[in-house]
């Protein structure tokens, strides 16, 4: 395929140019911000990606192939590929799982996930736990295939050679790739549609638009491999927490007014409709009972009437947690909380109809801690 090939993401950006290491990484951890603090000064994330892709690229040029972590959402995607277009006219969007589709299973090492591509399916496993149980967890889904690729990103905390030793226990077949071999694949592809069928429309005159209806549900991944919704969703990694939200809504951080410091992730229908997320550190021994006597302590110290409907033994999509209402003048706020990995995680749910319910019932099934690198 002629043209020029950029691996974006998770930890790094590769191309031909020469990238900016500490600049690749504010643009990654910015993704889903407006603006990001680059040398002391505030600049435009898109400006960022803007600069970050002509680097990469080396300049204008006629053809620019994408490549994308395959959890990451179309709100991702769509941002990267804007920045792409003014340097190409032709951009093209691949996710990682598609350059290696003819092969019958592959492992996608993440920063916070890894992902199992099987028989159509995503399994999902958080990089919370020791690297054993995950290697445990990876080696269960895929156990008894005869040949197994494991793609190894640029900067991403190698699980590889241990993973590659106990599949090749099991009898499997296994196959190292990383981002060199990757744009190598990529590169020899004989025909560029091939990669655009499933995944890529034109995105000629129209920048945003990167996935087609097919595309969309192959870019939502589903928690332990249950397969996602057919709306679009992708996970949300802030601080120490991964979550399931919808791909389509908005997110901000949001440090100022009453309540804590959080996420906030808004329907783009319905600006009242909102999933909230917060997080704190808690020694590991902490149980959801002495989580449920801390918060009741804080509680009540508060006006009365602010929160209300205080539940310290509740279960909310399948899991056991703490529950209590937050009622403002401006918003009405259910929150629900629980513990994963020596993080308290709180998933907040404004908003009254079917939507946000759903979203915020993904969001409370998903959340977990995440291993920090």
């Amino acid at each position: 395929m002629s043209g020029v090939v950029v691996v974006v993401g998770p930890k790094e950006v590769v191309g031909r140019g020469a990238v900016d290491l500490e600049l690749a990484t504010t643009a990654l951890e910015s993704l889903d911000d407006a603006h990001a603090l680059v040398d002391d000064c505030v600049v435009g994330v898109d400006d960022l990606w803007r600069d970050l892709v002509g680097s990469a690229s080396d300049g204008p040029c006629k053809r620019l192939l994408l490549i994308c972590p395959s959890w990451w959402g179309t709100r991702r995607l769509a941002r990267v590929a804007t920045a792409a277009r003014h340097w190409s006219d032709d951009v093209v969007v691949v996710l990682r799982s598609e350059v290696w589709r003819t092969e019958p299973v592959v492992v996608e090492l993440g920063p916070e996930l890894v992902i199992v591509h099987a028989d159509g399916r995503r399994h999902a496993i958080a990089r919370a736990s020791h690297p054993a149980g995950i290697i445990e967890a990876v080696v269960a889904h895929v156990d008894g295939r005869p040949a197994v690729t494991v793609d190894a990103p640029s900067g991403v905390k190698l699980l590889g050679a241990d993973l590659v030793r106990a599949l090749r226990l099991r009898g499997a077949d296994v196959t190292l790739e990383d981002d060199r071999s990757l744009v190598a694949a990529v590169g020899g592809a004989a025909d560029a549609r091939a990669l655009r069928r499933h995944l890529t429309p034109r995105t000629v005159g129209v920048a945003a638009a990167i996935l087609t209806a097919g595309g969309l549900a192959a870019a939502a991944v589903g928690v332990d491999g249950r397969p996602a919704d057919p709306a679009d969703a992708w996970w949300l990694v802030e601080g120490r927490v991964a979550v399931e939200v919808p791909a389509a809504w908005t997110v901000e951080r949001v440090t100022t007014g009453p309540g804590s410091a959080r996420v906030q992730v808004s329907s783009p229908g319905d600006r009242s409709e909102v999933i909230h997320v917060t997080q704190s550190r808690v020694p590991d021994t902490e149980t959801l009972d002495s989580t449920a006597a801390a918060l009741a302590a804080v509680l009540v110290g508060q006006p009365q009437g602010t929160f209300v409907d205080f539940t310290a033994a509740d279960e909310r999509a399948e899991r056991s947690v703490v529950t209590y209402r937050e009622v403002r003048p401006d918003r009405r706020v259910d929150w629900t909380v629980l513990l994963d990995g020596g993080v308290r995680i709180a998933i907040g749910c404004q908003g009254t109809g079917p939507a946000p319910q759903d979203a915020c019932d993904r969001a409370i099934r998903s959340a977990h801690a995440v291993e920090r690198k």
